[in-house]
C-alpha cells in the first residue's frame, strides 16, 4: 500500500507541469480554452478507462455529480485566473491551501451537527494561513491583489471539492464516473465559453503543443492521483501531495526566473507542516 502512494508524487509532477504549460499558455489564450483542451483530453482518457472496466456512465445521484463539477469547475478557472497574476510558486502554495479549508468545512459540519469540534484541526487551519500570510506580503514581487483573491477562490472551491467527493464515495459512485462526469462538463464548459469569448483561435505550433501538453499532462495526473488514492496510504498520500510545492518553485525558477525570498520559504514550509499535521489529525480521528 505504501508503494502505491508513490504515484502520488508523479501525480504531482504532472499536474504541476499541467499548471506550468497553462501559465506559459496565459499571454494567448484565455482560461476557457486551456480549460477546453485539458479536459477534452482528459475526456477521452478516461472514456477509454470506462469501457475497458465496463463502468456505465448512468447515474442515480445526477445532483451530486453537478455540485461537484461546478465546483471542480470553478476551483480550475480560478487557479488558472490567478496564474496569469501572480508567479506560478506562489500560486500553487495558495492552491494547496484548499486541505486547510477543507478542515474548517468539517469544523462547520460539527458545528453544525453539535459535535465536539477538533482543537487541534482549528489549531492546524490557522497556523496554515498564517504561513501563507508570510509568502503574501505587499513587499513580495509579483504579489498583487487580484491574483492572490483568486488563488484563494481555487483553494476554497477544491476544497469543496473535496466535500463533494466525500459525498459520492458514501453514494457509491466509481471513481471513473466521478472523473467522466468532471472532464465532460469541463469540455462543455470550455468549449462554450471559448465560443462565447471570441471563438477558438488558430495558434502556432509551439502554443497548440503547449494547450495539447496541458490536456495530455493533465489527464495523466488525473490517472495516477486515482490509483494512488485508490491503491495508496491515505496518509502518505496527504503527504507526498504537498511535493507539489517543491516542483512549483523549481519550475518558477527555471522558466519564469522566481526567487521566493527566505520568509516564503519559510511561509511555504509552514503551510506544508500544517497540512500535513491536519491530515495525520483527521487519520487518528477516523481511526479512533
Amino acid at each position: 500500500m505504501a508503494r502505491q502512494s508513490l504515484w502520488m508524487i508523479a501525480a504531482t509532477f504532472f499536474f504541476s507541469v499541467m499548471f506550468l504549460l497553462s501559465k506559459l499558455c496565459t499571454a494567448e489564450t484565455g482560461p476557457f480554452e486551456i480549460m477546453f483542451y485539458r479536459a477534452a483530453v482528459g475526456l477521452a482518457f478516461v472514456s477509454v478507462l470506462m469501457v475497458r472496466k465496463g463502468v456505465s456512465p448512468r447515474t442515480r445521484h445526477p445532483l451530486a455529480h453537478l455540485r461537484r463539477c461546478a465546483c471542480g469547475l470553478t476551483a480550475f478557472g480560478s487557479e488558472l485566473i490567478a496564474l496569469s497574476f501572480i508567479p506560478l510558486a506562489i500560486e500553487q502554495t495558495i492552491t494547496y491551501t484548499g486541505p486547510l479549508f477543507f478542515c474548517l468545512f468539517l469544523l462547520v459540519e460539527c458545528l453544525c451537527l453539535r459535535l465536539p469540534i477538533d482543537r487541534w484541526l482549528l489549531a492546524a487551519a490557522a497556523v496554515g494561513f498564517g504561513g501563507v500570510l508570510l509568502i503574501i506580503r505587499p513587499d513580495v514581487a509579483g504579489i498583487n491583489l487580484p491574483g492572490t483573491v483568486f488563488a484563494f477562490s481555487g483553494a476554497f472551491f477544491a476544497a469543496a471539492v473535496g466535500m463533494c467527493l466525500r459525498n459520492l464515495a458514501r453514494y457509491g459512485e466509481p471513481t471513473e464516473r466521478t472523473v467522466f462526469y468532471f472532464m465532460l462538463s469541463g469540455t462543455l464548459v470550455g468549449g462554450i465559453g471559448t465560443l462565447a469569448t471570441g471563438g477558438f483561435q488558430l495558434h502556432s505550433p509551439e502554443v497548440t503543443a503547449l494547450l495539447v501538453g496541458v490536456g495530455i499532462a493533465g489527464g495523466i495526473a488525473q490517472i495516477m492521483v486515482t490509483v494512488a488514492w485508490t491503491y495508496g496510504h491515505a496518509l502518505l498520500n496527504a503527504v507526498f501531495q504537498y511535493t507539489g510545492i517543491l516542483f512549483a518553485v523549481v519550475f518558477g525558477a527555471i522558466f519564469f526566473a522566481e526567487r521566493p525570498d527566505a520568509l516564503c520559504w519559510l511561509g511555504m514550509s509552514v503551510v506544508c507542516a500544517a497540512g500535513i499535521g491536519a491530515a495525520i489529525r483527521q487519520k487518528k480521528a477516523r481511526a479512533a
